[in-house]
């Protein structure tokens, strides 16, 4: 039986919450916003709501998700900031849409705050769920511009 890890289960959950917690103008206090989370993907019809074929065992870290949430809105204005600094040439950040901020908000915290978590981890994750919800033209924009966060945040040769 095919598994996806309990951690990217988390991940894909905190860039959801995240996405949520912007298009809801932040009105949702964070704690009730996870909760949701949390029981949306308990729900029976998980499943087909996210498109997940039979056989394939997925399970929620909520812990790790409800960890990844909290931080990356405690440190919003700093991400945001180190988001905008990192910007390649051409991108804007309030033209970018939400659900790529969210993407890269909830990766930069995890490499800013999950130090226990090789850094090639957490930019391979994040690329890869880039993959299936941004344009392709942004997802070597996604990996570059956490590997950039990384080399000025996380220097050390953790991989």
């Amino acid at each position: 039986m095919a598994k996806i890890s309990t951690k990217t289960m988390a991940r894909m959950a905190a860039v959801q919450a995240l996405y949520e917690f912007e298009i809801n103008s932040r009105s949702s206090s964070p704690e009730s916003l996870v909760e949701s989370i949390i029981i949306n993907y308990a729900r029976e019809d998980f499943r087909a709501i996210f498109e997940i074929p039979d056989g394939v065992n997925v399970k929620l870290h909520s812990n790790y998700m409800r960890e990844l949430v909290m931080n990356t809105i405690n440190h919003l204005d700093q991400i945001d900031d180190i988001i905008k600094a990192h910007l390649a040439p051409g991108w804007n950040y309030e033209a970018m849409h939400i659900a790529l901020v969210s993407i890269l908000r909830v990766a930069i915290a995890e490499l800013l705050y999950f130090l226990e978590v090789p850094y090639k981890v957490i930019i391979n994750e994040f690329t890869t769920l880039a993959s299936e919800i941004v344009k392709d033209a942004e997802i070597p924009f996604v990996n570059s511009l956490l590997d950039h966060v990384r080399i000025e945040y996380r220097p050390e040769n953790d991989q």
